[in-house]
């Protein structure tokens, strides 16, 4: 299989060109077009995934798609042990500033590629990532990529986006809520999934 990656929107959706220069962008113009608004908090995590959660042996996890580490706070109520990972086409001026944040380690991935996860993870947290990618082949390799690097996904995307069904193939479903307390109250489905790695 031919490992594929694209910064324009063939592969993306336009929600934001992905490889658009951010020369002139500050921390905060960032933050803006991250989260949409001037509320630039953590998830919180509604009740039911939280509670699964909780039973869960985590002591490691990836923020897949972190971004400017929104929600590590969040993540470092489950451990301190947390790497980040995000594409360098849209993050390379604000390096300096994510390295300050308290991530174990930080990994700026240019391209998806069979190697771009070093290690395996107790959970890899996705927060509204995957719903932008539009292309099913990359997304099939990427779903692949986090299956084989994780015990468990915690995938959260707009509700009105539906979760493409390859996903289950690679991963078991455990449960889901609908939610809408961290998105300016726009619902979204928080997910919670088991690797099927070794199974496929």
């Amino acid at each position: 299989m031919n490992y594929l990656y694209s910064h324009n929107n063939s592969f993306f959706d336009t929600y934001y060109n992905w490889s658009a220069s951010n020369s002139n962008l500050t921390v905060e113009d960032m933050k803006f077009i991250i989260h949409g608004d001037d509320d630039y908090k953590p998830d919180v995590i509604p009740t039911k995934i939280n509670t699964i959660l909780k039973t869960l042996n985590i002591s490691t996890i990836l923020d897949y798609g972190a971004g400017l580490g929104r929600n590590l706070p969040l993540l470092l109520n489950y451990t301190d042990d947390i790497d980040y990972v995000d594409l360098i086409t849209y993050q390379n001026k604000f390096e300096k500033y994510i390295d300050a944040l308290k991530y174990n380690n930080r990994f700026y991935i240019s391209e998806y590629v069979p190697n771009m996860l070093e290690k395996k993870y107790d959970l890899i947290y996705a927060s509204v990532v995957l719903q932008h990618i539009v292309n099913d082949v990359l997304y099939e390799q990427i779903v692949k990529i986090l299956a084989e690097k994780s015990k468990y996904l915690i995938l959260i995307q707009h509700s009105k986006i539906p979760i493409k069904p390859i996903l289950n193939v690679y991963f078991e479903l455990i449960d889901s809520e609908i939610d809408s307390v961290s998105f300016k109250k726009e619902n979204h489905t928080w997910t919670i999934y088991k690797s099927k790695a070794g199974e496929c």
